[in-house]
Order: C-alpha cells, then structure tokens, then sequence
C-alpha cells in the first residue's frame, strides 16, 4: 500500500504521503467561490493513485518539477478525507481525497516503488440520480449496436454526468441513490465525465440527504451554415482503418491494412461534419451518431452523396445544442421551424446564446434567410 507517515488504515486526517506527482493542470477558479487552485495527481505505491486539489496557486511551478523530473516527493501538512463525493474532482483509487493549501511543504523524498504513468482511472461513487435521458442506439467503430442513456448525478459537493451503457440502464432510477463501483473517469471537451466499464456494479443505498441541485449548462446556438464539410466513410470491422471509395466496388473489399475480406455491405458507415455558422467564429465538429440522427430526420439516411447533403445545409437554419459555452461539439442538431420556435421549451438557457440572438437581429439586412430567423429568435427572447 501508500507509503504513509501514518498508515491508511488511520486516522483520515493524517497529514503526510510519499510518491510521484502526475498530470499537474493549469491553473482554475472556481466559479463559486472565486478560488484559483490546480489539480494533480500522485502516485503512492505501483498500483495506487489520489487526486490532489491544491489551492496555493505559487506552489504549481514545484509540482511541475517533480513531474517532469519524474522524483519522488514528500507532500507535509495536506488533509485527508475518504473519498465518498465527486468533490472537485473523481475519488481516488486509493479511496482517499488530497487537499493541500498554503502551509502544505514539498520535498523530495525516497520510495521503494517505481515511477509509472496512471491508466485509465475507475473509482467508486456513492450518489443521487438526477435526471436520466432517454435511451439511444450507438453504433460503435465495430459496427455493434449499444444502448446508452446519459444521466446527471450529485452528491453533498458537486454533480456530474455519468454514461449508463446497456445493462447499466435498468439498474437505477431517477431521485434515487446508489453505490457505484468501479466507474471510468473519462474527460471530453475539457469536462471530466463518469461512464459504465464492463467492471461496473451498482447497488442502491440510504437516501443522501440534501446534494447538489443540477445547474445545466447547455446553451443552444441558431445560424445558417457559413461553411460546411461532410464525410461518409466506411471501415473495416476488424482494425477499423478507413476503406477507400476506390476499393468499395465489388460485392466484398479485402482491407489492406489487417489483410481482412469482408462483404461490402457489411462495413460500418461513419460521418464526420465540420459547420461554421455565419456571424460565428467557432468551427463545430459533429461526430458520427448525431450527424446519422439529423439527417435520417430530414429523410436522408441513405443518401451517400457529400455535395447533396452540403448544399442541403445552405437552405436550412440549424439549431445546435452544445453541452457548455466552452464546447464545439453538438449533442444535437435540428432544423428551427415556426412552431418550433415558440415552443417554451425550447427558450435559450443562456447569456451568451442572447448576445448570439442580438448579433444575428443586428445584421438582419445582410442576409436573404434572416426574415425567418429575425421571428424565431425574437419570440425566444421573449419567453425569457
């Protein structure tokens, strides 16, 4: 186990441990409190990782030091708590969360164990399903068929999303609590997110008590396309290299990468989409699943044809659901319609999306298709 000034089996206050630093972050504030603080990690035997949260901003230039050094260290005067919540950030395998501040002391110190980068993380949470979406059909690089349901849970600190894959989707219900063991620890668009392993097993507990309320913070963005790209490539089943148009003519493509002949029909189809609105710097990257679902909507799903599906976007104005300010990446595309447009629902979630909406109003007269937008977007504004 970690090599403690005091053993784990203590006191969780024990204010000393020995190991390598990792994955030291930039510098955060948190938009609570104002705080500045970093995130790391530090490894205290072969096996074992903690994450740290440190709010003396001066001391990151050390641990930096000790990462790229690859040295062991002696961390003095931190707190210790079993790690229960999600807090700031995922609990450690070592089931125990680190906090270090002003008084905290770095020094370099001796262990019997080697310097080894962290795998993929899994860690155990106990905390209260919020709300769960609906299920949806993923198709994965292998051409599988899975079900997924995104959920929003929370503890005593903080909330987070957590993927329920296939069978993990019955297990658990809504203002429910639950135990979750063994979980990833992934991170996308700069957002750290929980999902289901193979590994996973869920068991429900006591209620928590008062946790943390959800605070969403999708925003939703409308503009007509300024630029676009699409492409529909297949891939092999088995490496899944990209196949070439070229090699896709007969009724079976042999992959020149992993040597594998497999019927054509049969290789999995996926699109990737670039989209630039106009009066909007940001380049959105739509991935496979959601380009699929927008265009079987319009009743294209099977048309292979790029340039078709390009100029198509030229005639629509797009509605896009991102999952923060901060993200490129839809969660969801749809085309704005009249009634949709006055549907409650469907009213803007944020500030920013408001100034978008004002500087789409403000140049109206440059752009034929903003009559239309100029209605929508009014009547959003409105229901605010």
């Amino acid at each position: 186990m970690a090599e403690m000034e005091k053993k784990l089996s203590g006191d969780p206050g024990e204010n000393s441990v020995r190991g390598y630093v990792h994955s030291v972050s930039p510098l955060k504030t948190s938009s609570r409190s104002n705080v500045t603080f970093f995130n790391c990690i530090i490894q205290t035997d072969c096996k074992t990782f903690a994450d740290v949260v440190n709010f003396s901003p001066e001391k990151r230039q050390l641990f930096l030091q000790a990462q790229d050094t690859k040295k062991a260290v002696m961390l003095k005067n931190v707190s210790r708590a079993l790690s229960k919540f999600i807090s700031f950030c995922f609990t450690s395998q070592s089931g125990y969360s680190l906090k270090c501040n002003k008084n905290t002391q770095l020094d370099t110190a001796n262990v019997n164990f080697e310097f080894c980068e962290p795998s993929t993380q899994e860690v155990n949470v106990r905390c209260k399903v919020m709300e769960i979406e609906d299920q949806r059909t993923i198709t994965t690089k292998s051409g599988t068929s899975i079900l997924l349901a995104n959920a929003n849970v929370s503890d005593k600190t903080d909330t987070c999303r957590l993927s329920l894959w296939d069978i993990h989707i019955q297990s658990v219900a809504r203002g429910q609590c639950y135990f979750f063991r063994n979980v990833a620890v992934k991170e996308f668009d700069g957002v750290k997110y929980l999902t289901t392993t193979s590994k996973t097993t869920i068991s429900s507990i006591t209620d928590l008590g008062e946790v943390k309320q959800v605070q969403s913070q999708e925003i939703v963005i409308i503009g007509n396309p300024a630029t676009v790209l699409i492409q529909i490539n297949k891939t092999c089943q088995n490496c899944k290299v990209k196949i070439p148009d070229d090699q896709q003519t007969g009724t079976s493509v042999k992959c020149q990468n992993c040597q594998m002949r497999q019927k054509t029909t049969a290789t999995p189809v996926f699109y990737t989409m670039k989209l630039k609105l106009e009066n909007n710097p940001t380049m959105f990257n739509v991935v496979n699943d959601v380009a699929k679902i927008f265009f079987a909507s319009l009743g294209k799903e099977s048309e292979n044809n790029t340039d078709v599906l390009e100029e198509l976007m030229f005639s629509l104005t797009i509605e896009l659901k991102l999952p923060s300010k901060f993200s490129s990446t839809p969660t969801k595309l749809s085309i704005v319609t009249a009634s949709k447009s006055t549907s409650p629902d469907e009213s803007p979630k944020s500030l920013e999306h408001e100034a978008s909406l004002h500087r789409k109003r403000s140049s109206s007269s440059q752009h034929p298709n903003n009559q239309t937008k100029r209605s929508t977007t009014h009547k959003k504004v409105k229901e605010m």
